[in-house]
């Protein structure tokens, strides 16, 4: 078994090239994104009213 590195293209999220983070780097990384984007706006619907 080999270690994966940052070259990896099974990575779901790779770092940034210009400022700090990770973006999506495959379909698996932006189902990720988009599910946690709508459990935030889920959970400020209802608890705002």
């Amino acid at each position: 078994m080999t270690e994966p590195t940052q070259d990896d293209s099974k990575a779901w999220f790779r770092k940034k090239r210009h400022g700090v983070g990770y973006s999506p780097n495959s379909w698996q990384g932006w189902a990720v994104t988009l599910l946690v984007v709508v459990v935030i706006v889920v959970l400020a619907i209802t608890l705002a009213g």
